[in-house]
């Protein structure tokens, strides 16, 4: 999580937004995984 975070913060404030582009899918994939997993352990 702490690779993906700064992966994050360098496209959003280091690099050019435009970067940021190119990697929403897989973003987006990965918070979706993680919204599921947390909402499994909370109906629990």
């Amino acid at each position: 999580m702490a690779v993906l975070g700064c992966v994050m913060f360098t496209l959003l404030f280091e690099g050019r937004s435009r970067y940021l582009i190119n990697y929403l899918p897989f973003f987006a994939f990965i918070a979706a995984t993680g919204i599921y997993d947390f909402y499994k352990s909370i109906v629990k």
